[in-house]
Parts: structure tokens; C-alpha cells; sequence
């Protein structure tokens, strides 16, 4: 687990992977601040129907909330924008000419706080429902200006 000190930005490059058709979000990279399950931002992806969708998978003051941002290619080299400030909890998406993005809006003072980095995710749907590390290309994965992972 990669401890990280009051976070507010993530950036970093990925590949859209291929993955199983599932009802739920997995997820691919994200960070807390505290708790995941209580503030957290996260760039989710799903396969519908074949078609590789990319979520802002965000959780503030512990309720749970997901926008689409986009539909896109497996093989795709992208760069992620993971943001918490005062105002929103945002994910951008760029494909070098195209920038996709979702904000949820809040309204939280940022106060200091640790957090640790949310490492990609895969969860199988049904009532016995087991995790697993998913496998996707991730690189310069920078949190506030310092390289981490």
C-alpha cells in the first residue's frame, strides 16, 4: 500500500485494456483521502457490450457516485487527470487531441489528511462476489508532483 500526504492531483498514462463483460464498474487507478469508501476518486472502466466505457468512480463523505466520461478503444494510450478540490471531484481523460471529463460537485474544505493509492481492481458480479488485482498498463503515475507506484 503506497501511503500519500493530504492528495489532491493524479496523473498518469494508461492503455485501455481489454476486460470481461461485467454489470459493474471495475476499477483502475485512483487515491483517498482517508478512507476509500468515505472520500475517494477513481477512473473506472466497464465493458458493455464489447464497447470499453471510462467512469469517474468517486465516493465523497461516503456516499457513492459514478458519471460516464466516454467510450473507447481497447488499445488506446490515454492520459489521466484525477482531481479533489474545495469545489468537485473530477476526472479528465485526453487522447492528445480530445479531452473527456466528469466533475462531481462538493462543496468539502480540504483539510490535511493521509490517503493511500488505489491500485487497479476487478470485481466479479454476484452475491459472492470476490476481488482481484486486474492487469493494465499504467505509467508515470505522479501524485502532487512526486512520482509514486
Amino acid at each position: 500500500m503506497t501511503i500519500l500526504t493530504n492528495p489532491k492531483i493524479l496523473t498518469c498514462r494508461i492503455e485501455v485494456p481489454y476486460l470481461e463483460q461485467t454489470e459493474g464498474i471495475q476499477k483502475c487507478i485512483g487515491f483517498s483521502r482517508w478512507h476509500h469508501h468515505w472520500n475517494s476518486v477513481r477512473l473506472g472502466i466497464k465493458n458493455n457490450t464489447g464497447k470499453i466505457e471510462l467512469w469517474n468512480y468517486s465516493y465523497i463523505q461516503g456516499k457513492h457516485y459514478q458519471d460516464k466520461i466516454g467510450t473507447f478503444k481497447v488499445g488506446k494510450m490515454l492520459f489521466v487527470k484525477l482531481k479533489w478540490t474545495n469545489r468537485s471531484v473530477s476526472v479528465h481523460v485526453s487522447d492528445g487531441f480530445n479531452t473527456y471529463s466528469s466533475a462531481i460537485p462538493c462543496n468539502i474544505k480540504l483539510l490535511p489528511c493521509f490517503g493511500y493509492l488505489l491500485n487497479p481492481y476487478f470485481e466479479q458480479d454476484g452475491v459472492d462476489a470476490k476481488g482481484e488485482d486486474m492487469e493494465i498498463n499504467i505509467w508515470d503515475v505522479v501524485v502532487d508532483g512526486r512520482r509514486v507506484g
